[in-house]
């Protein structure tokens, strides 16, 4: 991308910049066409894209006579106009939104072109002569001051902003949003006024159309290895059930997509029960300390913890309605399981192979 910007500088040719961004990602694509999909590819010219098209109506907005403060109003500029056009990316893909974007840019841009005149300057010294240890000291200490202040900018989590849902439909109104209220039109603001309003209803509707589509309740038996984790979702709560009815530092990561995806604001947590009734359905805990009940057919069972039960006598004790089994058995074991109960055509799922199991309820 920025290769074709500095040939076309040098030809001193006046080519477009977007007719340059886009022949960069055509000659892109026809070398490599997935990159289309590649989440860095989509942002990084998303971002350039917004930063053609909308700095220089940021500009305009206010020109400062001293060169700090011009400097300073650049940047900010160049910042909000690449942050306006990968925010809905943003939030499709990692659910979160920084804060602290601006103050981060307005320090890194700034000290970055020292760091690269100094990268510049000890290489060409290095193949000259020996770099002198000042020279040197000050461009790790340079280097060293950038990275803690990215480390403490990433450490304050309370500017962060998580867990925020966001589907494709969302990103195209939003973007509509954002397009409509940039764009010129010939009849001024009447005009203009209509569509971005239009656009602002079309983005408050499919947030509520996807509120909508996740109000069904459903019980969820997440995948975690070496541990049961089970969440029944009534609207927008989630309640959690592990073995001491305690969550792990690894059970909220696989929880968190969820409660984003789901759009739940707030769980709770108990702890597993042997056998429970959800929506007319009842579920057995099977492990190695269980013994499942003969005289009930047609169960759900849950095998957790590989419990060293004869699988085939059990289909035939039992019949159940179904089989899960979850991230805390043994591979060996769910395969074994998986090959016997599609030899005796039961319906048996594995949640190391095919994900979390969810049994979703229709209102």
């Amino acid at each position: 991308m920025f290769s074709l910007f500095g040939i076309s500088l040098l030809l001193k040719r006046r080519s477009g910049n977007l007719n340059l961004l886009f022949l960069s990602a055509f000659i892109l694509l026809l070398a490599t066409p997935l990159s289309l999909w590649q989440v860095g590819f989509q942002l990084s010219y998303t971002a350039v894209f917004f930063i053609i098209w909308l700095f220089p109506k940021f500009q305009a907005l206010l020109e400062p006579k001293n060169k700090l403060f011009r400097f300073l109003w650049h940047t900010t500029a160049v910042t909000l106009s690449a942050q306006l056009g990968v925010l809905p990316l943003t939030l499709f893909y990692f659910n979160q939104f920084p804060g602290l974007f601006l103050v981060g840019n307005l320090v890194i841009v700034s000290v970055l072109p020292l760091i690269l005149i100094l990268c510049i300057v000890l290489v060409v010294w290095a193949q000259l002569a020996e770099i002198p240890i000042v020279l040197a000291q000050l461009f790790n200490t340079i280097s060293h001051t950038l990275n803690l202040f990215i480390e403490w900018l990433a450490a304050q989590e309370a500017f962060i902003w998580k867990a925020i849902p966001f589907s494709l439909l969302e990103i195209c109104t939003l973007y509509m949003v954002i397009g409509f209220a940039f764009s010129k039109f010939p009849r001024r603001n009447a005009f203009k006024k209509y569509f971005v309003l239009s656009s602002i209803i079309l983005f408050l509707s499919s947030m509520h159309l996807e509120n909508y589509k996740h109000r069904n309740p459903e019980m969820v038996v997440f995948h975690h290895t070496g541990s049961t984790l089970i969440g029944f979702k009534e609207g927008r709560q989630l309640k959690l059930l592990t073995k001491n009815g305690e969550l792990t530092a690894a059970h909220h990561k696989i929880v968190t997509p969820y409660l984003s995806k789901a759009r739940i604001s707030k769980y709770t947590t108990d702890s597993l029960k042997r056998v429970f009734n959800y929506k007319g359905c009842v579920f057995v805990i099977i492990d190695n300390a269980t013994t499942y009940p003969k005289e009930n057919k047609g169960l759900c069972y849950i095998f957790i913890n590989s419990p060293r039960v004869h699988f085939t006598q059990f289909l035939k004790d039992t019949n159940p309605h179904c089989v899960i089994a979850d991230g805390s058995n043994y591979s060996s074991f769910t395969t074994r399981w998986a090959k016997t109960a599609s030899a005796h055509q039961m319906p048996f799922y594995s949640t190391k192979k095919n994900g979390a199991w969810v049994f979703k309820v229709n209102n």
